[in-house]
């Protein structure tokens, strides 16, 4: 297992523990998934500049996760090549969606969905491992916990995405844009819970389930203990040094 560590994972990157600028990526991907429907009818230029836009944020996000997890590499050079080559169906799907006649774009979110559900689950595993392997809890190991909760919401709508498009039937009974697979996926890993869509398959449900579990448990054990050993550790300030010799002297 060691061994396998050592050649995955390396301390010698770029962007390692650049967690702050992955936190908002991560937002601007949420937020990108959340308000824009990738499934789109409209065929007009800007629709198909915004779907650009989205894939290349997206990538980068997804790029940084694995760069600043210092995973080591040939396998980062993998994820990147991933990446890059799902930002490129896009770009000629957005080409394809400018060229052609049809109201549809149906081989969208099957060609690209599977690549980013790849990405999009490797990413929080491997920025939850490198936050795990701190020597001492900081403000980045933090950053990189919120980040990992965030990709863990992006995982999941992509593994929602990627299974409405093997089944028969809409995944929540009605036709629904893409935007309601990130909605449902924050409000599912909070356990909002509002009602208002619900997983209709079996085993959508089981998704379902499974992340509001994993949310839980990844807020309550990990994020938590965390913040409480930065505290902890974090120096005291000049006004509390000060507060704390008031205390002895007064003792």
């Amino acid at each position: 297992m060691t061994i396998l560590g050592e050649r995955l994972f390396t301390d010698d990157t770029r962007n390692l523990d650049r967690f702050g600028l992955l936190l908002l990526l991560c937002f601007a991907s949420v937020t990108i998934n959340g308000l824009i429907d990738l499934n789109a009818a409209d065929q007009s230029a800007a629709n198909a500049l915004v779907r650009i836009v989205v894939s290349v944020v997206l990538g980068v996000t997804m790029m940084l996760a694995v760069s600043a997890s210092g995973v080591a590499r040939r396998p980062r050079l993998f994820a990147d090549f991933v990446a890059i080559g799902s930002i490129v169906i896009a770009v000629l799907a957005a080409i394809g969606q400018l060229l052609t006649d049809s109201s549809e774009i149906s081989g969208f979110a099957e060609t690209r969905g599977v690549v980013w559900l790849i990405i999009a689950v490797a990413s929080p595993l491997f920025v939850v491992r490198r936050i795990a392997h701190h020597d001492r809890v900081t403000s980045q190991t933090l950053l990189g916990a919120l980040a990992a909760f965030l990709l863990i919401a992006l995982a999941f709508n992509y593994a929602f995405l990627s299974f409405s498009t093997f089944i028969s039937d809409y995944f929540f009974g009605t036709a629904q844009p893409t935007t309601s697979y990130m909605y449902f996926s924050l409000t599912t890993i909070t356990t909002l819970g509002y009602g208002d869509l619900t997983a209709v398959p079996v085993f959508g449900r089981y998704l379902a389930t499974t992340e509001a579990v994993v949310g839980q448990i990844f807020l309550v054990t990990f994020v938590a203990r965390l913040v409480s050993l930065y505290g902890r550790a974090r120096p005291r300030s000049d006004h509390e040094e000060r507060k704390a010799e008031r205390g002895d002297d007064d003792a």
